[in-house]
């Protein structure tokens, strides 16, 4: 038998006792073994090859172990973040809000909803948008153009990440990068591939804080449950699922239902959904329309283009299947960036569109992605005709 040291030693036909290796039996002179006795530094050489390469082999299990840890706390700091400390203060009284909430975020809120009042009223907007929102298929929805001060979103767009320029391609030690910022890194294909998220108000800038503020301020959820004709709404101040929404190049989003009940408030039912989008010279070509599909995943009965300072608008139920499932084909420099909104009530939705036991109670649920019985929105056949 023989014992093999190092390379050296292999190439040299070293063995224990120095005697030649049945891999160098020729019988050809010139190749006959050293003695090791002869070259004390060939043994020494062979030595010193060993130990780098366990050395090698401990310096790798500790890159390993470093790196899991890593990746271990941001999971458990991204899943047991203290809600409370996710959002913001809606009071707008209290101006010297302690850990990352800038007291300008109110005035940046105020503008907004100024902003709004002027271009047509909330309340005229609403009700010119009604009767669309109410007769669309495959359920209520509605998209609505630059109800946002531009000089503001422009200010925002900066505030949110965009890639810069490498691809991201999901691995374990970037979604671990991305989750120590805070953002919830989302890698799981026939799911939300590519997806990253952040909830967590504290760490956004003024005008992304602003905007937020803005949407849970008393005359947008007004103009809300007019436009919807439910009401009262409610915000989530534990921000469950909203926030910044970013799917980069490859991502997708498939076909899904939303959860219907917030964890920390089982009391609240998901009833409308809102989307504003922040992608300014989208190309059609990328991709990345948000479809709405039938309860029978047969039809994409509709398609909106995720355009800047578009606001979609549509009702919550255990059928309302939406998402973007083929790959976004943008470039690494962009991705499909949005802001989403949820609103809650008391009360659940009508019984024909929520999923219940066999006594007729309600089925609290995550996320129900779904199959799409057509190959792609894209496909004429897989859309709604007439």
């Amino acid at each position: 038998s023989f014992r093999l040291v190092g390379l050296e030693c292999l190439l040299f036909g070293e063995t224990s006792n120095g005697r030649q290796s049945a891999l160098h039996r020729m019988p050809v002179v010139a190749y006959q073994p050293l003695a090791t006795t002869s070259y004390p530094h060939r043994r020494c050489s062979c030595i010193l090859s060993q130990l780098c390469s366990i050395y090698g082999v401990f310096g790798s299990l500790l890159l390993l172990l470093c790196l899991a840890t890593t990746w271990w706390y941001a999971f458990i700091k991204m899943m047991y973040l203290d809600p409370i400390k996710i959002s913001c203060p809606r009071n707008e009284t209290q101006r010297q809000d302690p850990g990352g909430c800038y007291p300008q975020r109110h005035n940046i809120a105020s503008r907004i909803v100024k902003h709004m009042e002027h271009l047509e009223g909330l309340h005229e907007r609403a009700a010119h948008l009604k009767h669309s929102f109410a007769n669309a298929s495959p359920f209520p929805h509605v998209h609505t153009d630059n109800l946002f001060p531009e000089d503001v979103l422009h200010l925002l767009r900066k505030e949110f990440p965009e890639p810069t320029g490498t691809l991201f391609d999901g691995s374990l030690l970037q979604c671990a990068w991305a989750a120590i910022r805070g953002w919830r890194c989302i890698r799981k294909r026939g799911a939300g591939f590519l997806k990253i998220q952040n909830s967590n108000e504290r760490t956004m800038g003024p005008n992304l804080q602003g905007v937020i503020t803005a949407m849970k301020s008393h005359p947008f959820i007004t103009f809300l449950e007019y436009l919807t004709g439910i009401a009262p709404l409610f915000v989530d101040d534990t921000n469950e699922g909203s926030g910044q929404h970013q799917i980069l190049r490859g991502g997708s989003l498939q076909i899904h239902a939303d959860f219907n009940m917030i964890r920390a408030n089982a009391g609240l039912y998901r009833r409308v959904n809102v989307f504003l989008y922040l992608n300014h010279d989208w190309d059609e070509a990328w991709g990345g329309d948000l479809e709405l599909w039938d309860r029978s995943m047969s039809t994409c009965a509709a398609r909106i283009r995720p355009l800047n300072n578009r606001l979609v608008v549509f009702s919550t139920t255990d059928f309302s299947y939406h998402g973007h499932a083929d790959p976004l084909l943008c470039p690494v420099y962009r991705s499909r960036r949005s802001i989403a909104m949820y609103y809650y009530t008391t009360q659940p939705a009508a019984l024909a569109d929520r999923l219940t036991d066999s006594d007729g109670n309600l089925v609290p649920h995550s996320t129900l992605y779904q199959d799409r019985k057509c190959e792609s929105c894209l496909n004429a056949q897989c859309r709604a005709h007439g």
